[in-house]
């Protein structure tokens, strides 16, 4: 009998417990929340490309300045490096915009996760200097996954 009450008291706090379990495993920052959009709407960068905004107990969240690239192509390419990385995560891809966010956990040191950002956006627009209208043209032909 002792069995059947203590499973019974293991499935009940079980019951309780795991909704606050869930909970703490879930992202606390969305930059989809309206009040995030709103306090970000208008952000200035003082000219850097890309700024640690917020920070939680797990990750730090980079806001990063789209407006610096000139056309779709250059957008498509910042991307495709920052998906290929495991440091950073993208957090949006409307690449219409220009502010986007990213995210990187709290172990990954800031100034490390600003250079990364930076050494991606001198890439990309070295490789948009190098191709010409109808290369890039071409390239986003075949890479494009923002149709």
């Amino acid at each position: 009998m002792k069995r059947k009450g203590l499973l019974v008291y293991l499935v009940f706090m079980g019951l309780f417990l795991f909704p606050q379990f869930i909970k703490a495993q879930q992202n606390g920052f969305d930059p989809g929340d309206k009040a995030v959009e709103q306090k970000y709407a208008h952000y200035n960068f003082n000219g850097k490309f890309a700024v640690k905004a917020e920070s939680d107990e797990t990750n730090n969240y980079y806001l990063v300045d789209f407006s610096r690239f000139q056309d779709k192509f250059e957008r498509i390419t910042f991307m495709e490096m920052v998906f290929r990385d495991d440091n950073i995560a993208a957090m949006n891809s409307d690449l219409s915009k220009d502010c986007l966010w990213f995210s990187a956990h709290r172990n990954r040191p800031e100034k490390d996760i600003l250079i990364l950002f930076n050494d991606y956006r001198e890439a990309t627009v070295k490789k948009a200097s190098t191709l010409s209208e109808k290369d890039k043209s071409e390239w986003l032909k075949e890479n494009d996954k923002y149709k």
